[in-house]
């Protein structure tokens, strides 16, 4: 069984993912059983441990794996994927805490890890339980590269929301201020 942990939780491909074994990685990935998603007894997914220790090779490998998924992040509840059908959760948080790949790559200092999370869909804008974000854990510890990466993307995006806001004025028939326009 690929799904087998030991006493701390780890099962192989989060073993293989941490001591940066890809092509057992890619293996373990082709089982329809594997479940890419499983936590050790901390919290940690082999995404999220690649991430933290800046494994880009295992990081994209896992991304890239043809079974990707932006579903769960914050419903709680299981987060194993269905039989058949793995799926590698970007936003999966450590023990519901929140803390996903992300975070653990800004917390590292591991821009090319960040930045490929960020490109494959990583929410920029995800908060801990207890408020943290990937920016501040980042300047927290003082990773300037991170930090400008992170804050190159906020601005993206915060462009991208000003641009729909206004394509949503105009397609609106607005502009007009406030008032209902009934028909």
């Amino acid at each position: 069984d690929p799904n087998q942990a030991n006493a701390r939780g780890n099962t192989a491909l989060i073993l293989a993912a941490f001591t940066r074994r890809g092509a057992v990685v890619d293996e373990l990935m082709r089982l329809p059983s594997v479940q890419p998603n499983a936590r050790n007894v901390v919290g940690s997914t082999a995404l999220i441990l690649a991430a933290e220790h800046g494994v880009l090779p295992i990081v994209a490998r896992l991304l890239k794996s043809g079974y990707l998924s932006f579903d769960g992040g914050g419903g709680g509840g299981d987060h194993s994927p269905p039989p058949r059908q793995p799926r590698v959760n970007r936003n999966v948080g450590i023990a519901d805490s929140g803390y996903t790949a992300l975070f653990a790559a800004a917390r590292g200092g591991h821009p090319a890890v960040v930045a490929l999370l960020l490109e494959e869909g990583a929410n920029v804008n995800a908060k801990t339980n207890d408020g943290w974000t990937a920016l501040i854990m980042a300047a927290q510890k003082g990773h300037l590269g991170v930090v400008k990466l992170l804050l190159k993307k906020k601005r993206e995006k915060g462009k991208r929301r000003k641009k729909q806001r206004i394509n949503n004025i105009e397609v609106g028939g607005g502009g007009g201020g406030g008032g209902g326009g009934g028909g």
